[in-house]
């Protein structure tokens, strides 16, 4: 097995994008902080089931 397909590197580097990817969201809301009716956004972190891959539409969900 390639060290590219081990699960726990596979979590760790999903986990790593959902947080670059909140980063631009939270930035987004305080550049738009004082737009006359904005709705900051965030995003629904994802769940790692044990054994179980999240897919990258898990972690790119607003709420």
């Amino acid at each position: 097995m390639a060290m590219n397909d081990l699960p726990i590197l596979s979590a760790l580097r999903t986990k790593m994008q959902w947080h670059q990817e909140r980063q631009r969201v939270l930035a987004e809301n305080i550049s738009n902080s004082d737009t006359p009716n904005f709705r900051p956004r965030d995003l629904v972190e994802p769940k790692f089931d044990k054994g179980a891959r999240p897919s990258a539409a898990a972690w790119g969900h607003c709420r």
